[in-house]
């Protein structure tokens, strides 16, 4: 399959891979990058269906009140793309993000795994703004324990793509 890449930027409010720890961040900035390898697609005239893998390492740094925060992920993803319109894509698919976070309040890791509902839509071949929401149970573990419980996320932004050949440049819905 083609190969594409991206850099996105997220701004964070509490918890960075999925809303269930409410752990150590209260505001904070996210970098990913990401690259995606298009596996299987249906081609018809105006319009593709994408199957893919996606690898998203990023970095985050955030505060909570005094203590400072920094914090790395690599994120698995296996989006499904689906275009309802030449320029509009419904989005949906299983991610798997994995967090360590470490901060003068003390460390902390999370695992997630998450089904994906979203879209998007290309502005040109290479800016898609980006809107979706995320659901799944997530694992919190450091401190000496761990817990379980629903874990959601919902993020809006845009992705830059630079372009590995000329495929039709669809990101993972999901620069967050």
């Amino acid at each position: 399959g083609k190969m594409d890449w991206g850099l996105s930027g997220e701004l964070v409010y509490t918890d960075w891979l999925a809303a269930h720890t409410s752990r150590y961040i209260k505001i904070g900035f996210g970098i990913d990058g990401m690259l995606r390898w298009n596996i299987l697609s249906n081609k018809k005239p105006k319009v593709q269906n994408d199957f893919a893998i996606l690898a998203k390492p990023g970095i985050l740094i955030a505060g909570n009140g005094s203590a400072f925060t920094f914090g790395i992920k690599g994120e698995l993803g296996l989006p499904f793309t689906i275009d309802v319109h030449e320029r509009v894509t419904v989005v949906t698919g299983g991610f798997l993000p994995i967090g360590g976070y470490f901060s003068s309040s003390g460390n902390f890791g999370e695992v997630p795994i998450l089904i994906r509902m979203g879209v998007e839509i290309m502005a040109n071949d290479n800016v898609a703004p980006w809107f979706f929401f995320d659901l799944g149970p997530g694992i919190a573990f450091g401190g000496g324990g761990s817990n379980t419980g629903f874990a959601w996320r919902l993020g809006a932004g845009t992705a830059f793509w630079g372009v590995l050949g000329k495929n039709k440049n669809k990101s993972d819905s999901s620069a967050t």
